[in-house]
C-alpha cells in the first residue's frame, strides 16, 4: 500500500499538468479550426499536431530556483526516522485517482479488443482477388496490398499497417468503372498517406484517455479530414466529376441496411451517414468554388498555433533546484561569499534530530513515505536563522522536518578555524518500519488533526483504557499548553533548552488524574518536568472518543522549552 501511495503521489502532478496542456491546445486547433477557412491538408495537420500533443508529456523541467540562495547546497548525511507500520493503510486521494484512470484504461482496452475481435470474426470468410482481374493501373504502386471480397461488408474497408488489405463489399461487381477507379484511389490515398498509422495513434489515445470528451472530438474530427482529403485526391486523380463521385457515395449509403461493424484499427470508405453528408457539402463546394486559398497570415497563425506544443510541454515543477554537492561548498557572511573547511554538524551528533523527529499521524496512517530535504542557514553562533524547504514531502513531514532541526543546538562550520554563517542541506528521512507489528497501545508517531498540526502521541500505559477513535486535545489548541509553561528560572539560566514528554493520564470529563515523565529534558533537577506537568494540569482538554463516547486515556505529550 505504501508503495502504490508514493507512487500516485509522484504521478498525478505531472499527469494533471498533461492533461491541463493538451486540453488548451486541442482547444486552440478547435478555435482556429472553426474561425479560419483553411485547405483541407492543412486543418489536417494541425488537428494531428494535437494528436502528437496528447503523446508528449511535460518535460521541459522549470522548476522554480530559491532565490535568497546565491550559493552551492551543501547536503549533510540523511537523519532516518523510522516508526512500527500499522497492519493496514488507507489509500490517499492520489491512489485513486490513479486507480480509477487505471479502470477507465482496462475498460477502453477490452473494449477495442472486443471490437477488433468481431471484425476480424466478419471478415474471416472474405475471398482473396487477383489484382490483376481488376485492371486498375494505380494498384501496381503497392507491392504489398492483398485484395479481398466480403459478404459482411457495404463500403470498402482498408486495415493492416505492415500488410495491408483492401476488403470490397461483394456489390463492387456491378459498380461502373469510373466510380471503381475513384474508390480504389481513396483507399490508396489512405496507404500513401499512412492514414492507419495515425489511426493507431487515435486509439491508443482513446485507450489512455478515453475519459477525455476533447479526445473523442479529436478522434472524430481526424477521421472526417482524413476522408476528406483522400476525396479530393480521388476527384484529382481520376478526374470524376464531383456530382458522379457524390452520386455513388450516395448509393453506398443507401446500401448501409446491415448493422455495422465496430471498425478498429481500419478504415471505411462510407463509415457513418452523418460523415458521407458532409462529405457532400465538402465535394459541392469545392465543384462551385474550389480549392479556398490560403493568405499568407493564416499560414502564420498555422505555424504559430503548432509552435504551441513547446511551451504547452513545459513541467512548471514546484520543487526547488537542488545543486550537487562539490568539493567546495560557500557560505554567505557580511554580504560575501566564503569558503568553509569544516561543515556545521548539531550537537550531540545527528541522535539529537532524531529524537526530535515526530512522524505525523496522517503520514504514517497513508504509509507515507520519503524525504524532506531542507535549506538551513546557521549562524556563527550554531542558531538556525532561516529555513529554505528544497524538497516537500507534506503531510505534516515537513512541519516536523523544520521543528526537529530548529530544535537542534548547532556547532558552527568554520572556515580556518573561525566560525562562519553557511547555509547547509539536511535530508530528512521518514521510514515506516514493517518489520514490527503494530500496536495501538504502544503507537511512536504522534497523530495529528486534519490541518496535520495536532502533536499527541496515544502511549497508554495501562490496558484497561480502550484505545481511542478521536485523541484528546487542547480545549484551546496546544497553544494553550505552551501558554501555560512556566520556564523554570535555574532552566533559563543554564540555557537548557529541548523536550520533556509527560504520560498523561486524562479523565472522560478532561480532567488530567495523572502524569508521569517519559522523557526529561536533561539530567539533574533543572524542574522542567515539573514546569511541563504543571503546565498540562492547567490546561482544559476534551477527552478522548471512542465509539462515541468519552473515555479515560493515557497519551504522551511533548511539552518544547525554547528559549527566545
Amino acid at each position: 500500500m505504501t508503495i502504490l501511495n508514493d507512487l500516485a503521489n509522484a504521478w498525478l502532478q505531472p499527469f494533471l499538468v498533461h492533461l491541463f496542456e493538451f486540453s488548451v491546445f486541442i482547444s486552440i486547433i478547435w478555435f482556429v479550426d472553426t474561425v479560419l477557412r483553411l485547405k483541407t491538408n492543412v486543418r489536417y495537420w494541425m488537428w494531428f499536431a494535437a494528436l502528437t500533443k496528447i503523446f508528449i508529456p511535460p518535460i521541459v523541467q522549470m522548476p522554480h530556483q530559491v532565490e535568497s540562495i546565491p550559493l552551492n547546497v551543501y547536503l549533510l548525511q540523511p537523519i532516518p526516522l523510522t516508526i512500527p507500520a500499522e497492519t493496514t493503510y488507507a489509500l490517499s486521494t492520489s491512489a485513486w485517482f490513479m486507480l480509477a484512470w487505471f479502470v477507465t484504461v482496462l475498460a477502453f482496452t477490452i473494449l477495442f479488443r472486443i471490437k477488433h475481435q468481431r471484425l476480424q470474426q466478419a471478415l474471416a470468410n472474405a475471398q482473396s482477388i487477383d489484382l490483376s482481374q481488376l485492371e486498375i493501373t494505380q494498384l501496381n504502386s503497392i507491392n504489398n496490398l492483398r485484395l479481398f471480397v466480403s459478404e459482411s461488408l457495404q463500403t470498402p474497408l482498408l486495415t493492416g499497417i505492415l500488410r495491408p488489405k483492401l476488403y470490397l463489399p461483394a456489390s463492387f461487381r456491378s459498380w461502373p468503372a469510373a466510380q471503381l477507379r475513384s474508390v480504389l484511389q481513396h483507399e490508396l490515398a489512405h496507404l500513401k498517406n499512412r492514414d492507419l498509422w495515425a489511426l493507431s495513434m487515435q486509439i491508443l489515445a482513446l485507450t489512455l484517455f478515453g475519459f477525455h470528451p476533447l479526445v473523442w472530438l479529436l478522434h472524430h474530427r481526424l477521421l472526417h479530414l482524413r476522408e476528406l482529403r483522400c476525396d479530393e485526391s480521388a476527384l484529382r486523380e481520376t478526374g470524376i466529376h464531383p456530382t458522379e463521385y457524390s452520386r455513388f457515395l450516395y448509393s453506398i449509403l443507401e446500401q448501409q441496411n446491415k448493422p455495422k461493424l465496430g471498425f478498429v484499427g481500419s478504415i471505411s470508405f462510407a463509415e457513418d451517414s452523418q460523415a458521407i453528408f458532409k462529405r457532400f457539402s465538402h465535394i459541392f463546394e469545392i465543384s462551385k468554388k474550389g480549392v479556398q486559398k490560403m493568405r499568407w497570415w493564416h499560414y502564420l497563425v498555422v505555424i504559430t498555433v503548432c509552435a504551441a506544443i513547446l511551451p504547452l510541454s513545459w513541467q512548471c515543477s514546484n520543487k526547488k533546484m537542488l545543486t550537487e554537492p562539490e568539493d567546495a561548498a560557500f557560505a554567505k557572511q557580511s554580504g560575501e561569499i566564503v569558503k568553509f573547511d569544516t561543515a556545521p554538524m548539531p550537537a550531540g551528533g545527528f541522535k539529537t534530530i532524531q529524537e526530535n523527529l515526530i512522524y505525523p499521524d496522517q503520514a504514517r496512517k497513508e504509509g507515507l513515505e520519503g524525504k524532506v530535504i531542507l535549506n538551513v542557514l546557521i549562524t556563527e553562533n550554531g542558531d538556525v536563522e532561516d529555513i529554505n524547504i528544497l524538497k516537500s514531502l507534506s503531510k505534516g513531514c515537513d512541519d516536523a522536518a523544520i521543528a526537529a532541526v530548529k530544535l537542534t543546538k548547532w556547532q558552527p562550520a568554520k572556515s580556518k578555524d573561525t566560525p562562519v554563517k553557511v547555509w547547509v542541506g539536511i535530508p530528512v528521512v521518514f521510514r515506516l518500519n514493517e518489520n514490527k507489528p503494530s500496536d495501538p497501545h504502544g503507537a511512536t508517531a504522534i497523530p495529528t488533526d486534519k490541518d496535520g498540526k495536532l502533536t499527541v502521541l496515544g502511549q497508554p500505559s495501562d490496558k484497561r483504557f480502550a484505545a481511542w477513535d478521536e485523541p484528546p486535545k487542547p480545549v484551546d489548541g496546544f497553544a494553550a499548553v505552551q501558554k501555560n509553561l512556566r520556564y523554570p528560572e535555574l532552566a533559563r539560566k543554564a540555557g537548557i533548552e529541548g523536550r520533556v514528554i509527560l504520560n498523561v493520564l486524562i479523565g472522560s470529563d478532561g480532567v488530567v488524574k495523572e502524569t508521569k515523565v517519559l522523557q526529561d529534558l536533561a539530567e539533574g533537577n533543572n524542574g522542567c518536568a515539573e514546569a511541563a506537568s504543571d503546565a498540562v494540569k492547567a490546561t482544559q482538554w476534551q477527552p478522548a472518543q471512542k465509539d462515541g463516547k468519552l473515555v479515560d486515556t493515557w497519551v504522551a505529550i511533548p511539552v518544547i522549552f525554547k528559549l527566545q
